[in-house]
């Protein structure tokens, strides 16, 4: 072989995938962390045709002599040049040696540039010859498609006998500079035609839901990947997985993406999630054949409910899958940054897969002793699986990576081998759930415990097709009771009301509604009963459009006149319609109502229930509570809650006496426990939250104790035990049974049924949060930690709306029935008995943090001196509301409160507040009615005006206290009282009138209490921070009195066409441009953007801006001041400036920030009014705590100078001149690249999670 003559090349610019891989270079500090490996093993081969072969691949794959070296112009990415030998790459060592990445790494520690970046660790035997090969490279030289390419041209090197000559070195850089500029090309396009509708997507899929999608408390950058197990798929499991993915013409990657996203589901509990597969866009464009880093990958959101099945989430994953790849161009980053700024979130965990259809190119077979093996696969987020398809060997080898950074219980053993087991299951459950493939799909048994999914325990009692075609209940002996259905009945005949219709009307608070409910169901009729008479048109007109086209009649039940029906003419049409009701073979599919959700998780929707279901479910509950015709049952629920249809039909399939109270409308405990009394009740129906203010209430429980209750019936939220213990511990418990109920408004009022207690014995106090028996047989099941309910109790889903949340699942003995996903999580307690865990739309985000509202409040509520309790999200922060009986009785329960707090802060809250009030506001369904809650006297008027000094601490507590809402003390730590900067920011202005003295946040935060900030301040002592001084306030006094002068109107001159960029050098302005960029590109923007800035542009991030046709870069000349920006606006055509000029130095002093803050926005204000130019001018989130009222800071008054001058600035603005078009655009405090915001929140969240991690807190 001869060498060829020294090559003179051009620097190759990085691919866009290299780029994207620099900038994370930049940004992590681990030198090991973009290490990818592959090792070797051969049949002993000669060691110099090895090597001879060896330095023609490299010749032939010249990216491997390249190094990093900076670009000429000094700014911007830098470029690969050929400055290395083969020499310098290859080792040879004897089996058993370093193997080289080691080397590598400890070379990158000092920086890349200049460093080489790929390493070939030859092995030999102990006779010398060739046995394996090492290759570890920096991601950002080379990818798995560019790995192929050098395996390839290694085999035809080591078939060949010999070479003339080398490969150019020259040829192959070109090829490589081509390739990049192809690759460069394909991205272009891909923004231009691709990114706007990416962006629709997005946007529509984060309407429809994506709470799961959240990153949570995972970390948000990236870490070194660790091979954490693997497992292969071989033999008769191999070819049956095949030969199904051809039977079905489903890709093999798509069958093991399902497998791991089952697996992954189970693992997290959550049927939501972001599935990311890499690709190489190198396949079918040969162009781009070249060995280097050209790696892209794609993702797509993944949701499916519990209950789908196998066949649903291959299909959806399949169209994912497709639907991405069309996007295969656009770059990651840009979908991540399209999908972190629509979801308003700074990262998301995602699983990503990564399926390799062999494990080496073919060529190489016969030169290996054992298929390679993946030493090293660079940074990963979060779990990765990585597949190798080896069709020759016929195997698949599955691997799991994780990230090397996180703790043991959070990589979950056996994930390989359980998603193995899940595609060995594929072809047997494919039309079953997917959950039953991972084992998490299990039944709810008759006694309450977990059942094997396949254990079938149907009841052998049919229901009829209506309730009241029971026979076997008291149904005749009820309706004899009722006096007016008779009546209701011949009414809807002699109003021309048939059998299908649906009747809408509001409840008048007399057995004249309820009787209306039974002749609607008798006369074959539907019904839908309002809040209030206004209500019934608007309610009646969704049905009629909505409903499957039955006629809606509303009715307005007080002025219906209504006559006894004798045994006439009248009385045989009336008994004729009942009787052909009763023969009507469509009765059990007609609407027997239609109830309104709670509206606790979003608006209220509309659930129809056909009769059958409703008869199935009075069957089953007369069945359950054993009521019958002794039995006198209390009907207190508003008609328009599904308890009321368990308390009407239920007393009317079983013989009962029903009356009615309405008592716990007005949450009149002792009108409720008189009712019970005077009416000798003998069953109650109550919500769960009223139960539990009946337990607290002595005088009500003493009343109780003379009555001849025996049952009660308790429904709506997960029981409290202390609650229980106080019930069974009072003297009206005796005799007295007490049921637990579960089910949503879809599924016909109750699900399961819980026995609490039976008036002797009682479940223990661990067991009481179980989920409870299946009023019907097999209907309840668990998948993925959430509750599907299965049969004929679901509804077909919501009136006028999607719902998502239904379905249909395939049992196991073949039948399809209908489902609902109900979003309740539960888990298993130690005897293997469901218990709740809250609700999966419980989760809030709270100053970038996960908090789970269902954890919070069963924490608060395990005080026994918390009556009831409300957490709810509030204005950014976790609003706690609370009731004892001394907040009951108007007074502060400030021990309570500060047990509260402990709890939030333990639980890592980051900003919250806790109020104490006298009652917690519910409907009278029980819900926690949050409009209510949000009115409460606990949230005082913040607007006071906060008197003079005098009171010392006491009085600054009592400031602090109006201005946020909350009772404070000279004491209470505001650390543990959850404020948040915001809040501190806030309380500032008012601190220093109260004080008299310039004090700054930092003050306040390390005073921390009222007592303390008094107590530090020695008299005439300034504080830190000194601000302002004197000549600071009165320059700011004058400032203001310029802003606020009203200033005459100006002749606006005819305004230009482009959009100019005021600063386009920053943060904001770099942000501005990248995007009216990626518009131009796209057709989306039309006139011409001129980006100006003073600064010089780093080559980087602009280089690429100023060949896009109608972009201009205007460099401002260095003494470019506000009297230069008429000249600007004239002299570039303007139809809108975007000003993002500005200092964010909020250390600076006011006089250094002021001209560009304040001086240029007004310059600005005065320019575009006499162009006639449209202003948007940026500011901030520090002019005002609430950020979306028309109102900043006073700026004399403002906390630091940065925040006095956007104050200013919006005011000069506002003050324009008359006929100025102009926007104020308020961001966040804190701006920056994606990679600087991924763990930012709060400024006061990091220092609560700094001095709980450290044990010390501020003194």
């Amino acid at each position: 072989m001869t060498s060829p003559e020294a090559d003179r090349a051009q620097p190759v610019p990085l691919s866009r995938s290299q780029r994207n891989l620099y900038n994370g270079v930049l940004q992590d500090g681990d030198p090991a962390l973009y290490l990818i490996g592959k090792s070797y093993r051969f049949h002993p081969l000669g060691l110099s045709q090895f090597l001879a072969a060896l330095e023609a691949t490299i010749h032939a794959n010249p990216v491997a002599l390249c190094v990093l070296e900076a670009p000429a112009a000094g700014a911007g990415y830098p470029d690969l040049v050929p400055r290395l030998r083969v020499g310098d790459l290859v080792r040879v060592t004897a089996d058993g040696g370093d193997a080289g990445g080691g080397e590598l790494t400890r070379g990158w520690s000092s920086g890349l540039l200049g460093k080489p970046l790929v390493r070939f660790t030859v092995r030999t035997d102990e006779s010398g010859r060739v046995s394996g090969l090492d290759v570890h490279t920096h991601h950002i030289l080379l990818d798995g498609g560019a790995t192929g390419i050098i395996e390839a041209d290694l085999a035809r090197y080591l078939a060949a006998d010999g070479l003339a000559e080398l490969p150019s070195v020259s040829a192959g850089l070109a090829r490589l500079a081509e390739a990049h500029r192809g690759e460069a090309d394909k991205v272009e396009e891909s923004l231009r035609r691709v990114a706007p509708a990416v962006q629709r997507e997005l946007a529509d899929d984060a309407r429809r839901g994506g709470a799961g999608l959240g990153g949570g408390d995972s970390p948000a950058t990236a870490s070194q990947g660790v091979l954490h197990e693997s497992v292969r798929v071989c033999g008769d499991a191999f070819e049956a997985l095949l030969a199904f993915s051809e039977a079905k013409q489903v890709p093999l990657n798509v069958l093991v993406a399902a497998a791991a996203v089952a697996v992954d589901a189970s693992i997290r509990q959550s049927t939501e999630g972001l599935l990311v597969h890499t690709v190489d866009n190198r396949f079918g464009n040969p162009d781009l054949n070249v060995a280097t880093c050209l790696v892209n990958s794609v993702g797509h959101p993944v949701r499916f409910a519990p209950f789908a099945s196998v066949a649903d989430v291959v299909a959806a994953l399949d169209r994912g899958y497709v639907k991405a790849l069309r996007r295969r161009w656009l770059r990651e980053e840009h979908y991540r940054r399209m999908w972190l700024a629509i979801n308003r979130t700074t990262h998301v965990a995602a699983l990503t897969l990564n399926f390799i259809r062999e494990a080496c190119v073919p060529d190489l077979r016969p030169f290996l002793c054992q298929a390679p093996v993946a030493t090293a696969i660079g940074p990963v987020e979060g779990m990765t699986v990585a597949c190798v398809l080896d069709e020759g060997a016929r195997t698949l080898d599955c691997a799991i990576w994780n990230r090397g950074d996180l703790p043991q219980a959070k990589t979950p053993p056996g994930v390989a081998a359980r998603i193995a087991a899940a595609l060995a299951s594929t072809a047997a459950l494919w039309d079953l759930p997917i959950a039953m493939t991972v084992d998490d799909w299990f039944g709810i048994g008759p006694d309450g415990s977990r059942r094997p999914s396949d254990a079938a325990h149907r009841s052998p009692h049919t229901p009829a097709a209506a309730w009241f075609l029971d026979t076997d209940g008291g149904v005749p002996q009820f309706l004899g009771a009722r006096r007016q259905v008779r009546p209701w009945v011949a009414w809807l005949v002699r109003n021309g009301v048939a059998p299908g219709d649906v009747l809408v009307f509001a409840d008048d608070d007399t057995d004249k509604t309820v009787d209306l409910l039974i002749a609607c169901h008798l006369a074959g009729c539907g019904y839908s009963v309002c809040d209030d008479t206004d209500d019934a048109p608007r309610r009646a007109s969704v049905i009629a459009d909505h409903g499957g086209g039955a006629p809606v009649h509303v009715v307005d039940v007080a002025a219906a006149a209504l006559a006894p029906v004798p045994g006439d003419e009248v009385g045989r049409l009336v008994d004729a319609r009942i009787e052909d009701v009763a023969r009507d073979p469509a009765l059990a599919g007609r609407t027997a109502y239609i109830m309104p959700t709670s509206g606790t998780t979003g608006q209220p929707k509309l659930v129809p229930i056909p009769h059958a279901a409703l008869a199935a479910f009075c069957d089953a509950a007369h069945r359950a509570y054993g009521w019958g015709p002794r039995d006198t049952i209390l009907q207190c629920a508003p008609l328009t809650s599904d308890i009321s249809v368990e308390e009407v039909f239920g007393a009317a399939i079983s013989g009962a006496v029903l009356v009615r109270s309405t008592a716990t409308r007005d949450r009149d405990l002792d009108a409720l426990a008189s009712d019970l009394v005077d009416q000798a009740a003998t069953v109650i129906d109550l919500p769960t939250a009223v139960w539990h203010l009946l337990c607290q209430d002595a005088a009500a429980i003493e009343a109780i104790r003379g009555s001849q209750l025996r049952q009660i019936v308790v429904g709506g939220e997960p029981i409290r035990p202390d609650a229980v213990d106080s019930w069974l511990a009072s003297v009206a418990a005796e005799n007295v049974s007490l049921i637990s109920t579960y089910g949503p408004t879809e599924a016909t009022v109750v699900a399961t049924q819980l026995p609490i207690a039976d008036g002797e014995t009682a479940l223990a106090a661990g067991d009481r949060l179980r989920v409870g028996r299946p009023l019907i047989p097999d209907t309840v099941f668990v998948a993925f930690g959430e509750i599907v309910i299965v049969g004929d109790l679901v509804a077909s889903g919501y009136v006028g709306t999607d719902g998502p949340s239904f379905g249909t699942v395939l049992t196991a003995a073949g039948v399809r029935r209908r489902a609902l996903a109900t979003a309740d999580r539960v888990t298993l307690d130690t005897n293997g008995f469901p218990v709740f865990a809250g609700r999966r739309d419980a989760l809030v985000k709270i100053s970038g943090r996960r908090v789970d509202t269902a954890v919070v409040s069963a924490r608060i509520r395990d005080d026994p001196a918390v009556a009831d309790a409300a957490v709810e999200s509030h204005d950014g922060s976790l609003g706690v509301w609370f009731e004892t009986q001394r907040t009951r009785d108007g007074h502060e329960d400030a021990a309570a409160a500060a047990r509260i707090r402990r709890i939030l802060v333990n639980l890592r809250v980051p900003s919250f507040f806790v109020v104490g009030v006298p009652v917690i506001p519910r409907k009278p369904s029980g819900k926690i009615d949050g409009d209510r809650l949000r009115m409460t006297t606990g949230l005082v008027d913040t607007a006071q005006r906060d008197t003079g000094p005098g009171d010392g601490a006491a009085g600054l507590a009592d400031v602090w206290g109006r201005h946020l809402g909350r009772s404070i003390g000279p004491e209470t730590s505001l650390l543990e009282e959850g404020v948040g900067s915001l809040d501190l920011i806030r309380i500032l202005p008012p601190t220093r009138e109260y004080l008299g003295r310039p004090l700054t946040v930092l003050d306040l935060i390390g005073a921390d209490t009222a007592a303390n900030l008094v107590c530090d301040l020695e008299p005439d002592a300034p504080a830190a921070g000194g601000w302002p001084d004197t000549a600071t306030a009165s320059e700011i006094e004058r400032d203001l009195a310029r802003a606020l002068r009203r200033r005459p109107g100006i002749a606006a001159h005819r305004r230009g066409r482009s959009i100019l960029v005021l600063g386009a050098s920053g943060i904001l302005g770099t942000g501005f441009a990248r995007a009216a960029v990626e518009m131009k590109r796209s057709g989306l923007l039309r006139p011409e953007v001129v980006l100006a800035t003073r600064a010089t542009l780093p080559q980087r991030d602009w280089a690429e801006l100023r060949g896009v046709d109608g972009v201009r870069v205007e460099q401002l000349p260095a003494g470019f001041g506000p009297a230069d920006l008429d000249d600007l606006l004239g002299g570039c055509g303007v139809a809108t400036v975007v000003n993002c000029a500005g200092n964010t130095n909020m250390l600076a002093p006011y006089r250094d920030i002021r001209p560009a803050n304040v001086d240029l926005v007004a310059a600005a204000v005065d320019a575009c009014a006499h162009h006639g130019t449209r202003l948007v001018q940026l500011s901030t989130f520090v002019v005002n705590a609430d950020v979306t009222a028309p109102r900043v800071t006073d700026p004399r008054r403002a906390p630091y100078p940065y925040a006095a001058s956007k104050s200013l600035a919006e005011l000069a603005v506002a003050g324009s001149p008359h006929g100025l078009e102009f926007t104020v655009v308020r961001l966040p405090r804190v701006l920056g690249e994606g990679h600087q915001l991924r763990d930012t929140a709060d400024v006061l969240v990091s220092v609560v999670d700094a001095c709980i991690a450290s044990g010390a807190y501020p003194t």
